[in-house]
């Protein structure tokens, strides 16, 4: 399940669009801490990372106007200097304040045209993605890769999440990591990915090696909590969750989406628990965490609906819960007024939002089944990858004939059950044609990586279900095809399975033959077993049109004419077109 939870050192976009804090002092308080932040960046002044650093931290602190100050009142007296534009540009995207946009890029582009420093592109690229051009913004990052410079690989990485694209957002991972081994957000983020990708295992992983780098990584165990949770293990669960809570004690959203995990499991106990801890973020809820101690559902639901009423009519988390707990109560018409509310008014950046709207979808499907399907978009498009979320969402895209949204959702069903041999089969067919399309445009690169792909979805087809014959023959047919031997062995053992199968005998004769017979043949096959297989495939199936051909083949390079002749008679008498 998707959360937007980012360290604050890599999340300068999202800090752009937060409102400005506005730093309450008297003008001799605002001076000292002008003063102060001078001393600090004088030591270096034409040290690009940390002017941002000190932008950032002051941002962090609520103070974000102390760096504003500092540089717009250096940019008056040294306009023309690279550092001072950046930092000023910097300042302002980091600010909070919309209108100042468009000056901060005005002041990148100049930096940059004097300077080719890439912490001015990462800031450039950082202030079109803040702008809403988001391709601008990556291909500036990605003029500055391969970079020493972590922030240009997680502005890659979340821009590519954003998009979806989880497979280029895995490689600028991979990149980071291997740059930087020891960096707990490089762990973190890959972890991310692949919890998008449902990968929950390798997700699971990497979150275990970032907190082990960095063990108050809060959002880290809030994932693993997640990830614990979707695998029926809810004490697991909620130990993660509980040692988040140590290092963001102020989170009530990511207790609210733990109550919504469990409420999907089943688990009540565990789900008021977590409805108790997220209103126990606030001090001022002693008296309503108190009355939800040993709730059921139904007690929890008269809870919160008396603290919507009473504290907080504008708590969207604690609306949506509500809305869930009346649908496990029966009210589906009060959940879906509430619903359809919380869907226009919960933030969008919020780790619920999803859950909102497939709930919204479950609640349609009885009404409007168009209208649920929209839903179900919805919630991927926000990071939802609950297994009945992306089976609808399956049939979905294959009746709309949306073969690239089909694949996604298909590879993280397989992520999550990697026990789908019919799934891993209609994967493999697609991969196929994908590659022979790409055959005939002669794309070289294309046809490579689709037929990789096609082989490895067939191939775990036929490990699942290894005596299946449509799995096995298609693989087999595309190992030949590649001139693999693995090909022989499929057809030797589905021999085994089925011995009065005309076709195998046939179809393995042909390997043998295409392969080369005889001492001079690179894979030594004997003519008499060739010519022992076609035989078999005659017998039991005399009208097999292509064991009648290869026989005749056979024989001619044999050189027994009359024999060829006589199998090149009867193929052309079951198949008079075949001339």
């Amino acid at each position: 399940m998707e959360r937007r939870f980012i360290p604050i050192a890599v999340m300068i976009v999202t800090l752009a669009l937060i409102t400005p804090f506005v730093f309450s002092s008297s003008g001799g308080e605002l001076e000292r801490e002008i003063s102060k932040y001078r001393k600090i960046v004088n030591r270096n002044p034409r040290d690009f990372k940390l002017h941002r650093e000190l932008i950032l931290k002051y941002k962090g602190k609520g103070m974000i106007e102390v760096p504003i100050a500092v540089y717009e009142r250096a940019y008056e007296r040294h306009p023309d200097i690279p550092v001072v534009m950046y930092s000023l540009g910097l300042a302002y995207l980091v600010g909070g304040d919309k209108s100042k946009l468009g000056k901060a890029r005005e002041l990148l582009e100049k930096a940059d045209r004097s300077s080719s420093s890439s912490w001015i592109k990462l800031a450039l690229g950082e202030v079109y993605s803040a702008l809403g051009d988001e391709q601008k913004a990556i291909s500036i990052w990605q003029e500055i890769t391969p970079s020493d410079i972590e922030e240009v690989y997680l502005d890659l990485i979340r821009a590519y999440i954003k998009r979806k694209d989880f497979e280029a957002a895995l490689r600028y991972c991979d990149e980071l990591v291997g740059k930087k081994p020891s960096s707990p957000i490089a762990h973190y983020m890959r972890g991310v990915v692949l919890h998008n990708m449902a990968d929950l295992r390798g997700a699971r992983a990497e979150l275990e090696r970032a907190i082990k780098l960095n063990y108050k990584l809060a959002d880290a165990y809030y994932r693993l909590g997640q990830i614990y949770a979707m695998q029926d293990k809810p004490d697991e669960a909620i130990k993660m969750y509980k040692l988040g809570r140590r290092y963001d004690p102020k989170n009530a959203d990511a207790r609210y989406e733990l109550a919504s995990i469990f409420m999907e499991k089943g688990e009540e106990k565990y789900a008021v628990a977590a409805i108790r801890s997220a209103l126990a973020v606030d001090p001022n809820n002693r008296r309503f965490v108190s009355m939800l101690k040993g709730a059921d559902y139904e007690k929890a639901a008269d809870v919160l609906e008396r603290y919507l009423r009473e504290k907080d009519p504008d708590d969207q988390s604690a609306k949506f819960i509500l809305a869930k707990l009346r649908v496990k109560l029966g009210d589906v018409l009060a959940a879906r007024r509430e619903l359809e509310e919380v869907s226009r008014k919960i933030p969008k950046v919020s780790p619920l939002r999803k859950e909102v709207h497939i709930e919204l979808g479950r609640i349609y499907e009885r009404e409007d089944p168009r209208k649920a399907v929209l839903e179900y978009k919805r919630a991927e498009e926000f990071g939802g990858i609950q297994r009945d979320l992306l089976q609808k969402l399956l049939e979905t895209y294959r009746k709309e004939g949306n073969e690239e949204r089909f694949i996604e959702t298909a590879e993280k069903l397989l992520n999550l059950n990697p026990q789908n041999a019919k799934l891993e089969y209609e994967l493999g067919t697609i991969y196929e044609k994908r590659a022979e399309t790409a055959r005939k445009l002669k794309d070289d690169k294309g046809y490579k990586l689709n037929v990789e792909r096609a082989i490895k979805h067939l191939s775990n087809a036929a490990r699942i279900d290894n005596s299946n014959l449509e799995y096995n023959l298609k693989l087999a047919d595309l190992l030949e095809r590649q001139h693999k031997m693995k090909a022989f062995r499929i057809y030797s053992d589905m021999i085994d399975y089925y011995p009065d199968n005309a076709d195998l005998y046939y179809r393995r004769a042909r390997f043998m033959l295409n392969f080369g017979v005889g001492p001079q043949s690179a894979l030594i096959f004997d003519m008499e077993d060739v010519i022992s297989d076609l035989q078999k495939a005659v017998q039991l199936n005399p009208n097999h049109v292509g064991a009648h051909k290869l026989l005749g083949r056979v024989y001619d390079r044999e050189g027994d004419i009359k024999k060829a002749i006589d199998e090149f008679e009867r193929a052309l008498k079951l198949d008079p077109r075949d001339a």
